[in-house]
């Protein structure tokens, strides 16, 4: 079997040296005993000791590390990244503890910087002044901002992983999101919805597909912006070109 240059770089040489030196010692006096230059309780009184001393050796640089260990990473696994092992040794153990603290250090920063990100855009969305929706490839709402917490009378985190017609109740709005997210072609169109308020309100919905990595379709993302106000303006103004257009006409 051949052996790789770098095989021998990653041994502590003192834990083995010590080991090396015991199994030496025992040696010898398994071989005394055979030859009877030893007596029983002689040999007895020498390797108790000894074994003691072995036991202590694993104990100290093998099992109670393996269990520091096991420990930490069954925190990490809970999601608990504080935790730090305090283990310097020169050998593989050593050299294991430190790869799990710098992989709970790398996985802190990572899930600081996702959360850092999450959090900028739940400000963002929740600043908007239009609606937004965000649906996953199965058509289940992933998240809404506060305009339609307000539009459709709902709680954002109440609607989370339902259907969007369970969630809005409007067949309008549901047939735009869905026709984008099975085209993955992007979709706008004015709707009418009766919300919270007294009155309907019209909204034109911007749909624009989300593209996943390794996957042929992804999510929809929805933007719905309120222009009843303008609505009425041109309707007001439609109005008033009509009224005047049939006072000039009239004699």
């Amino acid at each position: 079997m051949k052996v790789s240059p770098g095989f021998f770089k990653g041994i502590s040489w003192r834990p083995v040296a010590s080991y090396f030196f015991l199994v030496l010692i025992f040696s010898a006096l398994l071989q005394l005993y055979a030859y009877k230059k030893l007596s029983f309780a002689a040999a007895l009184l020498i390797v108790l000791p000894l074994s003691t001393l072995l036991a202590w050796l694993l104990y100290r640089r093998v099992i109670e590390p393996l269990r520091e260990i096991t420990a930490a990473a069954g925190s990490i696994a809970r999601g608990d990244l504080s935790r730090e092992l305090h283990i310097y040794s020169e050998d593989e153990i050593g050299e294991l503890a430190r790869s799990i603290n710098e992989m709970a250090g790398q996985l802190r920063r990572t899930i600081e910087l996702v959360s850092g990100e999450r959090n900028r855009m739940r400000a963002i969305l929740d600043s908007m002044a239009d609606g937004v929706i965000a649906l996953d490839s199965e058509g289940r709402v992933l998240l809404v901002n506060p305009v339609i917490e307000e539009v459709f009378g709902i709680r954002g985190e109440a609607c989370q992983g339902k259907g969007l017609l369970e969630v809005v109740r409007n067949y309008d709005v549901e047939r735009v999101l869905q026709r984008a997210l099975k085209t993955q072609e992007p979709v706008v169109q004015e709707v009418k919805v009766v919300g919270a308020g007294p009155e309907a309100r019209v909204f034109r919905i911007h749909a624009t597909p989300l593209k996943e990595a390794g996957r042929e379709s992804g999510g929809v993302v929805a933007v719905m912006r309120d222009i009843t106000e303008r609505k009425k303006l041109e309707q007001m103004r439609t109005e008033f070109v009509a009224n005047a257009s049939h006072e000039l006409r009239t004699p």
